[in-house]
C-alpha cells in the first residue's frame, strides 16, 4: 500500500510503517534483495528513496522523529559493509 504524500515521492513505499500516535514517532522497515552485481546501486538508491519519505512524512503527519531500517541483502547472501551504518533517525 502506498504512503499518501502530498509532494509526489519517487517511491512512497516501504515494507512496513509503524506509526506510535502518542509519542510521534515512526519506524520504517524497508527490505531489498537485488543481484550481487547492483548491490551498492540499489542500496544508494533505497537510501534516496528512504530520505525523501521521511521528509515528507515528517512534515505531512507532524512527526517528531522517524527511523528507518533499511534491510539490502543480495540473492548471494551478500550483505555489504556499509549497510550496518543504515539505521537513523
Amino acid at each position: 500500500m502506498c504512503l499518501v504524500t502530498v509532494r509526489a515521492v519517487h517511491n512512497n513505499s516501504t515494507d512496513t510503517v509503524m506509526l506510535e500516535k502518542t509519542t510521534k514517532h515512526a519506524h520504517s522497515l524497508d527490505v531489498a534483495i537485488p543481484n550481487s552485481h547492483n548491490l551498492h546501486s540499489a542500496i544508494t538508491e533505497r537510501l534516496q528513496m528512504c530520505t525523501d519519505l521521511k521528509e515528507e512524512l515528517t512534515r505531512l503527519w507532524q512527526l517528531k522523529t522517524v527511523y528507518i531500517i533499511l534491510l539490502v541483502v543480495s540473492t548471494g547472501g551478500i550483505i555489504p559493509n556499509r549497510l550496518y551504518g543504515n539505521t537513523w533517525q
